[in-house]
C-alpha cells in the first residue's frame, strides 16, 4: 500500500534505557463490548438514487486481531414521514437506497435495533464544492521519489466550511476555511513509492464542525499508516449516536451524510 506523508512531519527524539529486568505479567481488565457504528453516508452528485451503507462491529480486548461483526440487527432510516429499510447483505455489513430528494434536503435519523436495545442519531447532509483541478507537481520531501499531487479547489463565501478529504489508499485529511474563505485554494500531498500510470481518485466531502471534531480524533488514532480511521474500532471515539433503551451503553462511530465530489488523475 501506498504511504502518504504529511508536509509537515514532527520528529521526537528519546533515549534508549537498558537494564535487568523482571517480566511482570498484568490481566488488563475486560469491559464488555459496544456497538461500533461506522455511517459516514456519502453523496455523489450525478445520481438519482443514493446508496446508504452501514458498517456495524463491536469493540474486542487489545489483543484480538479480527474485529467482531455484528450481525441480525435491524436498521431502518426515518426521513419525511416514510421509512427505509437498510439490509444486510454481508456479516456486519447493511445497506439500502434513498431518493436523491430525500436524502439532499430532509432531516434524516437512523434507527438500529440489536441485541433488545435501540439506537439512533439524525444528520442531515453537508454541502461541498468540486474539485477545480488535480495535477502532479514535480516537488519531493526526503527521499526524493515521492509524488507531488497538488489539489486545488474554491471556497464559498461567506459561510464557515469544513471539508474531508479521501486521498485515496484509506488515507484522509481535514481542512477548514479560517484562513481562506471565499478564495481559491491549493495544496500538495506526497505519496511515497506510486508507480508511473497509477491512477488516484482524490475526493473532497462536506462535514459540519461536530464530524470535523470527531475525525480529527479518529485520524489521529489511526495514524492513518495502520490503514486509515475506518478500519478499526475507535477507541472511546463516541459520536452522535445515542443508545436510548440504555444510554450508559453507548455505542461509538458516528451517523453523518456528506456530498462528495470526486477528481481521477493518472500519474507519469
Amino acid at each position: 500500500m501506498k504511504k502518504l506523508r504529511d508536509i509537515i512531519v514532527l520528529v521526537a527524539l528519546g533515549c534508549t534505557l537498558f537494564s535487568c529486568q523482571d517480566v511482570i505479567d498484568v490481566d488488563l481488565p475486560e469491559s464488555e463490548p459496544r456497538l461500533v457504528v461506522d455511517a459516514l453516508i456519502k453523496v455523489p452528485d450525478r445520481e438519482q438514487y443514493f446508496p446508504v451503507a452501514v458498517r456495524l462491529t463491536t469493540t474486542a480486548p487489545f489483543d484480538t486481531q479480527d474485529v467482531p461483526q455484528v450481525t441480525g440487527a435491524q436498521i431502518t432510516v426515518e426521513a419525511a414521514g416514510r421509512t427505509y429499510f437498510v439490509d444486510e447483505k454481508a456479516p456486519g455489513f447493511y445497506s439500502g437506497e434513498l431518493p436523491k430528494e430525500v436524502i439532499t434536503t430532509e432531516n434524516l435519523e437512523l434507527i438500529i435495533e440489536y441485541n433488545g436495545e435501540r439506537y439512533a442519531a439524525t444528520s442531515k447532509m453537508q454541502h461541498t464544492v468540486p474539485i477545480d483541478s488535480l495535477s502532479q507537481g514535480t516537488g519531493t520531501l526526503f527521499s526524493g521519489d515521492e509524488t507531488e499531487i497538488i489539489v486545488s479547489y474554491t471556497d464559498p463565501a461567506p459561510t464557515t466550511d469544513y471539508y474531508l478529504f479521501d486521498l485515496d489508499f484509506n488515507f484522509y485529511l481535514l481542512s477548514d476555511d479560517r484562513f481562506y474563505q471565499g478564495n481559491s485554494f491549493s495544496f500538495s500531498y506526497f505519496y511515497d513509492d506510486l508507480e508511473p500510470g497509477s491512477v488516484l481518485v482524490i475526493s473532497i466531502l462536506g462535514v459540519d464542525k461536530p464530524f470535523y471534531d470527531y475525525m480529527s480524533i479518529l485520524i489521529a488514532q489511526s495514524g492513518q499508516d495502520a490503514g486509515g480511521p475506518f478500519q478499526a474500532p475507535p477507541a472511546e471515539a463516541r459520536g452522535n449516536i445515542i443508545n436510548t433503551t440504555n444510554p450508559e451503553n453507548y455505542p461509538l462511530g458516528y451517523f453523518a451524510i456528506a456530498q462528495q465530489y470526486s477528481a481521477t488523475i493518472t500519474t507519469e
